[in-house]
């Protein structure tokens, strides 16, 4: 790997810290719980949180 690809690494890194951060000063009350649970539902396969969608009455 080349030292431009580390440093797009480092700085892709970074970046994502600081939105991370952001995200994370945003939440008040329980920011640790809401954190993980956003955290696990961003990371989550495709598809997997199926069972968190609304419902449509028919």
């Amino acid at each position: 790997m080349s030292l431009l690809n580390d440093a797009a690494c480092v700085e892709s890194f970074r970046a994502l810290s600081r939105f991370r951060n952001d995200v994370y000063a945003c939440l008040k009350s329980r920011a640790d719980a809401l954190f993980e649970l956003t955290d696990a539902l961003l990371c989550a396969p495709e598809g997997s949180g199926e069972e968190f969608r609304p419902q449509q009455s028919e």
